[in-house]
């Protein structure tokens, strides 16, 4: 069973930041990162997150509401398909 990482910020607004969290995640062995408690997600850290979740480094998990959408549409646009 994967590990889980939950960050309990409730945005992530850099893609700095994204990246951060992401290494923070892995640095503890965790493949699964659940961004339930995020609220706030600016577009390029989603795209930054997307990134990490197409090769396949982490999956993401939990996003509800207008993270969910702003990463609903980083998906969509991506010209790599996972």
């Amino acid at each position: 069973m994967a590990l889980k990482y939950t960050l309990n910020d409730r945005s992530i607004n850099t893609r700095s930041y994204a990246e951060e969290v992401v290494k923070e995640a892995i640095k503890k062995g965790c493949t699964t990162l659940d961004l339930s408690k995020v609220e706030i997600i600016s577009r390029s850290a989603a795209d930054e997150l997307h990134h990490y979740e197409r090769t396949n480094e982490v999956e993401i998990v939990g996003l509800n509401g207008e993270p969910a959408q702003m990463y609903d549409i980083v998906k969509r646009d991506d010209p790599v398909p996972a």
